[in-house]
Order: C-alpha cells, then structure tokens, then sequence
C-alpha cells in the first residue's frame, strides 16, 4: 500500500500554509510596529507559536491517525506535542531579533517544529517506523537524512523533546508506517543514497555540487527574496553633495527612497535594512512631535555610511535644514549604548529645534555666519543648563559625551543630551 502523491501534497501544503503564515504575521508585526522592544517581539512572537504551533500538531495528530487506519491498525488516539515555551521563544527572538527576516523564519521553523514533534512523540509511543520525506526543491542535508530510509522511531532523535533538524523554508516532513508493506509515493531513499555517494558521502561537497547545479535558480529566489523587502527597489537617481567633518570635505553620493513622502535619502556607501530606515524615519517624526516642530518643518535625511561621518552616528546640519545618520542608527545594540530607543534622532532634532528657534527670532543661518551662530546659541543653552543645575562636577551623570562636550564649551551638545535622555522620558 501507498499513500498517494496528492494525499501527502496535500497534507505538506496546510502544514506549510500554516507556518508560512506565522512567520508572515510576524514579519508585518515587526514592519508596522518598528518602535517594539524585545519584549514586545517576545509577546508577539509566543502567541503566534502558541496558536499556530497548535494547529500545526492538530494537523500531525490527524494525518498520524488516518495512516494508522489506512494501514489497519488500532490505536490511541494521537497526542499533539506541547509547543514551544516561552523560554525558548524568548532565547530565539534575542538570537534574531536585529534581523528580521531571521525572526520571521525563527517563528515558523518553531510552528513546524510542533508537528514535526507530533509525529516523533506518537510515533516513539507506537513503536511505529519512520521516515524523513523530502519536498519540493529539498536540501542536500535533507535528502541525506532521507537516504537513512525506513527506521525504527527512537528517541535518539530527539533533544530535550524536539526533533534536532527542523529548519525554516523547508516542507520536507516526517511520515510513519506500522508495516513494511506501506510506503509514501515518490519517496526513494535509494536514489538519495547514490547521490549522496555520488558526492563522496560529504555533505559540504553535496552542498557545493548542489548549488553549482542550481545556482541560477538560488541566486534568482535570492535576488527576488531581497527585492521584495529591499528598499534600493525605490531609489531615485544619484545625486552628488558635499559634507564638511573635521574641516575636511567628504563628497557623498546619494539617491532618494521615492516611497517616502519626505525627502529620504541613502548613500551609496551606506547598507541599511528598509525596516531600520522605516525606524529612523520614525523616530525622527516622533522627535519632532515631541519638541512641538511641525512635520512641515521636518528636515532631509540622508542615512551614510559610518566611515563618511567620521566617528559620528549623528549630524544636523543648521544651514541646509538637513539631518545626516550613520547606517548604525539602526542597529539596536548603538541604539542601546546611545541611551536607548530613538535618543540618538531626539538628539538631532533637538538641534533642529534649536536652529529652528533662532530662526524665528530672526536669524538667517548660512555658512558663512555658521559659527557667530553657534557661539550665539552656546551662550543661550548655558544659560539654560545652569538653571538646570548642569555643572562640571555633575554633568557627566547625563553621560561621558555630555562631560566631554561641557569641557570643550559646547553646551548646544549638553543641552541636547540633557533633553534626549532625561527630559524626553
């Protein structure tokens, strides 16, 4: 007896739909919410593996039941597996979460591993056979574990309860027999087995033969993959400017991100994720909002990168009406060692603010007058921290960049700083 191609087809596809699906709502939660923090992901992250993992077990607990009958065998009803815990939801959202497409395949590798681990469980308790049934466009690493053929269910397999080689894009899944007179159509160990030796039984020189066989086809999935999140799709033409960092002038060429309504642009030099862009350009909006500027006064951002800014992560320009980022910005880990989510662009607009002020008191700030400018506006800001009580002697609680820049009489920077980290909060 066989299972049909069809049937096993079908089965594959809902168990498939469903992980897809998971990691797809993640991935949408993660675009629409780009200001959640680890806990939040974390949440988010363990509900969808709760209620999809569920499904995904129910699924195995069907199919499991109906091959048992459809071999002739009576048996308890099938037991779904307990999904992932929020301890191990939690280890994988932190392994990933400065990579979104890692931590949408994280959240549907863990749904699959609920009915992968269905049919492990029941299977063990059944003494029944198993094997590993390769889909689609398999792996070498999956076709190898599919070579091994028909074995006895055991909990060699397993590592604290999970099967050990479930990986995300992948539909190739466990099947299970009761007799050596079932098999699953389509499957062929024997044929995985030569090419496997074909390789020199090496599964890294499966690997290369694999992809040098295919790689028109990977890198094209690739390249469709990263055009359809990648932001460089949206890029205008190029456009030459000049920056001045430590008296030097550093010539940047950029283009426009045409889906913002704003002006955005991006440097060639620079290599930004669009969902960390979407968070500068968010937290950027907010800044201004907090500190009572219009968006109609919102200045050009230009995202470079971090060798052009000289050791910078952050530049507003008074004269252009521009803020240039470093790529960094959108990391979490310099987001964290800055102060904290979006501390780094409420600095900057602060400046902003500040610039904006003297120009409504009159000020025309250009180049040439960009220096009385800041010497102007030093001595307003220390006016204003010492009613703060900001001292040489204290300032550093603020941080080792405010003490730095309160040393060198730039008290624009200490009252920035002050207003980025306590006042905003």
């Amino acid at each position: 007896m066989k299972l049909t191609q069809a049937a096993w087809d079908d089965y594959i596809s809902r168990l498939s739909r469903l992980n897809q699906k998971a990691g797809q709502l993640m991935r949408e939660y993660m675009d629409g919410h780009p200001e959640a923090d680890t806990d939040a992901l974390i949440r988010y992250a363990y509900a969808l593996v709760t209620k999809y993992g569920e499904g995904s077990a129910e699924l195995a607990c069907q199919m499991y039941d109906a091959l048992a009958e459809a071999q002739g065998v009576t048996l308890p009803a099938a037991e779904p597996a307990p999904t992932a815990t929020y301890g191990e939801v939690t280890g994988m959202v932190k392994a990933t979460q400065d990579s979104p497409p890692s931590l949408q395949q994280g959240v549907s590798r863990m749904v699959k591993q609920a009915g992968a681990d269905t049919t492990a469980h029941n299977a063990i308790r059944d003494g029944a056979e198993w094997a590993w049934v390769p889909h689609g466009d398999a792996c070498p690493f999956c076709r190898m574990l599919a070579s091994n053929g028909w074995q006895r269910a055991s909990k060699n397999l397993l590592k604290k309860g999970h099967t050990q080689h479930i990986h995300a894009n992948c539909d190739c899944e466990f099947a299970v027999r009761f007799s050596r007179e079932f098999d699953v159509s389509g499957y062929d160990p024997e044929e995985y087995l030569r090419q496997y030796r074909e390789a020199g039984s090496d599964i890294n020189n499966w690997r290369r033969i694999d992809y040098a066989a295919r790689k028109d086809v990977i890198n094209a999935q690739k390249r469709a993959a990263y055009a359809a999140q990648a932001y460089r799709k949206d890029r205008g033409a190029v456009s030459e400017i000049s920056l001045i960092r430590r008296s030097e002038e550093v010539k940047l060429s950029v283009r426009q991100v045409e889906s913002y309504k704003t002006p955005v642009y991006v440097s060639d030099q620079a290599t930004i994720k669009p969902k960390a862009l979407h968070r500068i350009n968010q937290n950027t909006e907010k800044a201004l909002s907090d500190w009572g500027v219009s968006l109609d006064r919102k200045p050009k951002i230009i995202v470079v990168g971090d060798n052009e800014l000289r050791g910078a992560v952050g530049i507003y320009d008074p004269c252009e009406n521009v803020v240039y980022y470093a790529e960094s910005v959108g990391k979490k880990t310099v987001q964290d060692a800055s102060g904290g989510f979006g501390v780094i662009e409420a600095h900057e607009m602060w400046h902003m603010k500040q610039a904006a002020d003297f120009r409504q008191s009159g000020w025309v700030i250009t180049r040439e007058n960009r220096a009385e400018y800041l010497d102007a506006l030093c001595k307003k800001c220390k006016g204003r921290i010492d009613k703060l009580g900001i001292t040489r002697d204290n300032v550093r609680e603020l941080s080792q960049y405010a003490a730095d820049m309160y040393l060198g009489e730039r008290f624009d920077e200490v009252e920035a700083e002050f207003m980025s980290l306590r006042r905003r909060k």
